[in-house]
């Protein structure tokens, strides 16, 4: 009997890995600071190609640059419409200045279209220093030299992006989840503007063009909720074990 329980429990096991492991990849997300799509190889073949459309919040033309504003370029080479879509940003680094930790982006469409680039462009209200996520990606570049006060740092933030996918083998629900540190890249980049610190005025913030390329890939599944980034995991292992030192030398002296 026992065997047969165990026998089972590695089939169930072995099934939710399977399971867990097969998340299609069903698009992508690019980003970039201070640039345009026409600058990121990836944005501008799919819409030079005349296959994808290109739309974006502010209704600029691929080919215009952003100007100390952060921009997602999300493409759907799915082939179908991606549904209920939706994007926020979770500051995981930085003072808060009274500012919250999450938002949601404001004016992101509910859809985006199959074979589209869709540019959002995370400044859309307000000036570079008004409050909020909501107006600009890093809580408006408090430490923005160039025009803002140096009262904050802004520090980074995590994106998810989150959608139903409307059809195809992979219908359901897909998401996207990446960082400055935690990307497809597999390195540090500051598609925000600001650095491994959270800082501006840095190389990432020159104001000069910087292209990033592929951020994230967008899979099927259910986003996780604000994962810690590496840094704050590690912390976090490191009080666990702090914790379980300190039970033992208490049990000891018991």
């Amino acid at each position: 009997m026992r065997t047969r329980v165990l026998a089972a429990a590695l089939l169930l096991g072995s099934a939710a890995l399977a399971s867990a492991a097969r998340a299609d990849v069903v698009a992508t997300i690019d980003g970039a600071y201070d640039s345009s799509c026409s600058e990121d190889p990836v944005c501008n073949n799919a819409v030079t190609s005349l296959l994808y459309t290109f739309s974006s919040n502010t209704g600029v033309a691929y080919n215009a640059s952003s100007y100390d504003t952060p921009v997602i370029y999300i493409i759907n080479s799915s082939g179908y419409d991606m549904n209920v879509a939706s994007l926020t940003g979770f500051r995981y680094q930085g003072g808060a200045n009274g500012i919250d930790l999450t938002d949601t982006a404001a004016g992101f469409p509910a859809t985006i279209a199959a074979n589209s680039v869709y540019a959002y462009i995370w400044n859309t209200g307000g000036g570079n220093c008004g409050p909020g996520l909501g107006t600009n990606l890093f809580a408006n570049d408090y430490d923005d030299l160039l025009g803002c006060s140096t009262s904050d740092q802004p520090g980074n933030v995590q994106l998810t992006f989150s959608a139903t996918l409307a059809g195809g083998p992979d219908a359901g629900p897909i998401y996207a989840q990446f960082s400055p540190t935690t990307n497809y890249t597999g390195s540090f980049v500051g598609f925000e503007g600001l650095d491994e610190t959270g800082n501006a005025e840095s190389v990432w913030d020159a104001h000069s063009g910087t292209e990033v390329g592929t951020l994230a890939v967008i899979q099927t599944g259910i986003a996780p909720e604000n994962v810690p980034e590496p840094i704050t995991l590690s912390l976090f292992g490191a009080g666990v074990a702090g914790a379980a030192a300190l039970r033992r030398r208490k049990s000891k002296a018991a």
